[in-house]
């Protein structure tokens, strides 16, 4: 399990800055099966480089402008097996 708080701003305007919680929780459902589910937050105040001018839904869902936002939420579920020998990680030094 883990977890974080990550902030940063610009040093010439101190209400320009970014906020981000993330988490990360890794449970071993069984030998060699684990599911791992992550999770974060940015609350954002720095879009500095959006231009000024309102965004027309065409090029929104071309995705050639961005619109403005003041939070960004990402969720995540991972699955993964191993199998193999518990020996695999043995180097053969005759080779």
């Amino acid at each position: 399990m883990r977890a974080g708080i990550e902030a940063s701003h610009y040093l010439h305007d101190l209400s320009k800055y970014r906020v981000s919680v993330n988490g990360r929780l890794s449970l071993r459902v069984f030998k060699g099966f684990p599911v791992d589910f992550s999770s974060r937050y940015d609350y954002v105040k720095d879009q500095l480089s959006l231009p000024k001018v309102d965004a027309s839904l065409e090029d929104v869902l071309l995705q050639q402008r961005q619109l403005a936002t003041t939070y960004g939420i990402s969720l995540s579920l991972g699955l993964s097996y191993s199998f193999g020998s518990v020996f695999n990680n043995v180097v053969n030094k005759r080779l």
